[in-house]
């Protein structure tokens, strides 16, 4: 689907009409459509897409809950953007007040009548379009409910007057259940029943496959994914020897490896580097003693122990390898060494040697820079 102008607002002066105008928006994509579109950018996020479309599409109100860092804030700020729904952004705290949702008092009214009135007018709830609460789930008794309020009545009453609300629908973000949170009448009242729409968003699996697809979506604008695949599934196994990394961890992770190399790996709070310590000591227990005949005698111990390494270990080593032969030398006394070895153990050594033939094509003639140091 193609991503639409911004929808033009400035006209409309009622509920009525700014809810209707983002519902005949949202309801010109099908669901399928746009579903399709987001699934190129997250993942796992269907469900919670189909009920942000109804909310958007009803005029009603949606709770995005869960653990941080796996897109919840991101994903409502992106549908709104393909289908070009004005939105006004406000963050939560414990210590929120009504005035700032609401608007702060008339002072010429206060100061030259000495009359209290709101300046709902300049509140949050007179930008036409849709409100995004971010960190809601804990806010003070008294904003939930004066926020019940102006849900219900899509506008703000005091004495006689109403003054019309032109937010179509409200969607709450926060790491907490609503549930959990609903601990009196009036927080139950404004969190279960004026959100009819609420998705527990988080990840159905967190294994190497769904970290690895991840990064392909996340990077692909970014990095080639077929020059930087061996990169993507290393940090892809080391995410899923985690302890379920967020898609926010993993995206740092794997922007570090991307940007920095493996060593830098163990910077990143939350990543399980076991794998990569060990294999870091193996390495220094097989400093070089020259260069080619080293390399060469390397390879074979390395073969005469495949059996032992497990897959992870196997996929590191490689790694580890076919970087450092990027600048390798290699003369013509060893090239039918390197032969031999390929023939006799084709898929164990197939990526050493490739990595070899590739550094010796490109006519190498300079000193060998340091193996796997």
């Amino acid at each position: 689907m193609n991503k639409f102008s911004m929808l033009d607002l400035s006209g409309c002066t009622t509920n009525e009409q700014v809810t209707k105008a983002i519902g005949d928006r949202v309801k010109s994509v099908t669901i399928e459509a746009l579903v399709n579109e987001i699934n190129e950018v997250f993942i796992f996020q269907e469900d919670t897409t189909k009920k942000i479309y109804a909310a958007l599409a009803t005029g009603d109100n949606a709770i995005l809950y869960g653990p941080g860092g796996f897109g919840k804030s991101e994903l409502v700020k992106y549908i709104c953007s393909l289908l070009g729904i004005p939105i006004t952004l406000k963050v939560g705290h414990s210590n929120l007040n009504s005035e700032e949702l609401l608007g702060l008092p008339n002072m010429s009214k206060l100061m030259n009548e000495s009359s209290y009135e709101t300046a709902f007018e300049n509140s949050i709830f007179s930008k036409p379009g849709v409100i995004i609460l971010e960190e809601f789930l804990d806010c003070p008794t008294e904003v939930a409910a004066t926020l019940k309020d102006v849900i219900s009545e899509k506008g703000f009453r005091e004495g006689q007057v109403k003054k019309e609300s032109l937010v179509s629908s409200v969607i709450v973000v926060g790491n907490k259940n609503p549930k959990e949170v609903s601990l009196n009448d009036s927080i139950k009242a404004f969190y279960l029943e004026r959100f009819p729409y609420k998705c527990n968003v988080i990840w159905k699996d967190f294994s190497e496959e769904t970290y690895l697809e991840f990064f392909k979506k996340v990077f692909k604008d970014e990095f080639a994914v077929e020059d930087n695949y061996n990169m993507f599934l290393l940090g892809a196994k080391l995410c899923a020897l985690s302890e379920k990394p967020s898609g926010r961890v993993a995206k740092q992770l794997m922007k570090t490896l991307l940007t920095l190399g493996i060593e830098f790996a163990d910077t990143i709070d939350g990543i399980n580097t076991t794998l990569l310590t060990e294999i870091s000591r193996k390495i220094e227990e097989e400093k070089l003693m020259s260069v080619e005949d080293k390399l060469l005698k390397k390879i074979q111990n390395k073969l005469k122990i495949w059996d032992k390494y497990d897959d992870n270990l196997k996929f590191i080593l490689n790694i580890h390898l076919s970087e450092t032969l990027r600048n390798l030398t290699i003369s013509n006394k060893n090239l039918s060494k390197f032969s031999a070895i390929k023939s006799t153990n084709e898929s164990a050594i197939s990526h050493y040697y490739d990595g070899l033939m590739s550094s010796y094509k490109l006519e190498l003639n300079h000193e060998f820079k340091g193996l796997l140091e």
